[in-house]
Parts: C-alpha cells; structure tokens; sequence
C-alpha cells in the first residue's frame, strides 16, 4: 500500500491538471484552489504566489516521472539494456500521465529542445544521473564508445524532447514505432565497435 497523498501534494496535482489544461498565463489561483476543493487562502499556506506553485508543481511532476523511469531502468544489468528501459520508461510514462505531455506542449520553454535537463529550482533530474552512470559504465566496460558523456547526454535529451513535443500529433503506434526506431540508431550509434 502506498503512502497518503499529502495536503500540498494535492494541491500540486491539482495545480499540475490545470496549468496542463489552462497554461500559466489562463491559469489563476482561484482554479487550482476550486479544483483541489480548498479556498485560496489554503494555497497559501503552502505557496507564495502562482510562479511558486507553477514551478513546485512542474517540479513535482518531473521527480515523479524520474522516480517512475529510473526504477524501472535499475533491473536491468546491462548498460545498454540500461538506457532502453530508461528511454522506454520515460516514454511510455507520459502515456499514463497526458497532463505532463499537455503541459510539456503548453509551456515549451519548460522542456526547450535545448537546454539544461534540470529541476526548475535547478540541479539535474535523476535520469540525467542516471545516463551518465550508464555511458560511464558502459564505457569502462567496453560496450559503450569512448565518447564525450555530457554531449551525449545533451543529444539524447534533444532527442527525447523533440519526439515528446514534435511529434505530438502522430499517431499513438507510428509516434511509438518512431521513436523505437531512434532507439535502436541511438543504441547502435553508442555501441563499441570491434577493431
């Protein structure tokens, strides 16, 4: 059985439902507070103001996705089984969740195809840790090239974000088959090559 929701983890789920349906800018306090059934004065007891709240809730919604896929990528042994599980995870969470895809697509500058993969209140995600543990010891086992990992690691986001914000409007199987597609180049590319 797992943990009771808290008041503000509530709170930053209804928060994450309405930014993801409204946007920040059509989003306003006064809805957060009516779709957590609570008075606005309760969202201040827990927030400061609406940026607050917006960031805590995209921030909440991050971890959760990092917990999901990072979880799911530990039983794997092999680095580059690793990194299937994880992209494989990280993809099909947004298939369970539609809010953070919706809200991903809303708020573009939360998820630019450049950029730092971070938190908003900073410090990297835990699957960015996690691909740099997997490129390091896929490396030090020779399964992996020798490569520059934080390149890499820029280049796979890229990648990730652009299927997850670029190609919203395919179809759910040909969106699928895509990026399982580019999965497999991705992996391949990666691979140590035999002299």
């Amino acid at each position: 059985m797992g943990r009771p929701e808290s008041g503000k983890e509530r709170l930053l789920k209804a928060a994450l439902q309405e930014f993801s349906e409204r946007g920040y800018k059509r989003t306003t306090l006064e809805d957060i507070a009516a779709r957590a059934d609570v008075s606005k004065g309760t969202l201040y007891n827990y927030f400061r103001s609406k940026e607050e709240i917006f960031d805590q809730a995209c921030d909440y919604a991050f971890k959760c996705w990092d917990d999901w896929a990072c979880e799911r990528a530990e039983e794997a042994e092999d680095p580059l089984d690793k990194l299937r599980t994880l992209a494989r995870e990280l993809y099909a969470y947004l298939g369970e969740h539609p809010e953070i895809k919706r809200l991903l697509r809303r708020e573009p500058d939360l998820f630019p195809v450049f950029g730092p993969l971070t938190y908003r209140h900073g410090g990297d995600l835990d699957t960015v840790k996690m691909l740099r543990s997997i490129l390091a010891s896929g490396i030090k086992q020779g399964s992996v090239r020798d490569m520059d990992i934080e390149g890499v690691i820029q280049i796979l986001g890229a990648i990730f974000r652009l299927f997850v914000v670029g190609y919203a409007d395919l179809d759910e199987p040909e969106r699928r088959n895509l990026a399982e597609a580019a999965l497999n180049i991705i992996v391949d590319g990666l691979k140590a090559r035999g002299d």
